[in-house]
């Protein structure tokens, strides 16, 4: 009898649950471990976005930008509107680490939400890096300019207005890139 798939699982559960943990270095050892697993892990770790703990989120957050899977891009764009401040940040360097590839997403979370300053933030800071690493297209750069115009969050129609237009293009030039 195979005990590794039937194991597999709760060694998992054991490790999100330590992801939680008080001491920092337990909490490390899981994060390595678990990114370690890999694709297999992603179900479980998709789950402890939402749990209670900012520590648990923090840390799946960071686990999941070591394992790199497109797939979870769309979950790490959730979490920077995240309450905890380091969540947040940790979501953004994990999809920093994804490049280019969450830009689509990111920019269409973006349209649909461009009055929250969680969000705003986020992206501004994604495409600060990616315009100091020389990856952003015309459009972009459009766009990061009109929110590096104000990174004071507060609610400005007329400039919120103009950065969800200017990401509205920044998709267009996507679309046209494919």
């Amino acid at each position: 009898m195979d005990t590794s798939s039937t194991s597999q699982p709760r060694q998992i559960s054991a490790l999100i649950a330590d992801l939680g943990e008080p001491h920092g270095l337990t909490r490390q050892r899981a994060r390595l471990a678990l990114a370690h697993i890999g694709a297999p892990a992603i179900p479980s770790l998709l789950e402890a976005l939402t749990d209670q703990n900012g520590d648990v989120r923090l840390e799946t957050v960071k686990v999941l930008g070591e394992i790199h899977d497109p797939s979870t891009v769309n979950a790490l764009i959730e979490k920077l509107l995240d309450e905890e401040t380091s969540v947040r940040w940790a979501a953004m360097e994990s999809l920093i680490h994804t490049g280019r590839a969450c830009l689509r997403p990111l920019l269409e979370k973006f349209v649909k939400n461009f009055d929250s300053a969680y969000l705003r933030e986020g992206v501004h800071h994604i495409l600060h890096v990616f315009k100091d690493r020389y990856l952003l297209t015309d459009e972009e750069m459009t766009l990061f300019e009109k929110l590096d115009q104000k990174e004071i969050p507060g609610f400005d129609m007329g400039w919120n207005t103009q950065a969800a237009w200017a990401a509205e293009k920044a998709l267009e030039s996507l679309d046209r890139i494919r």
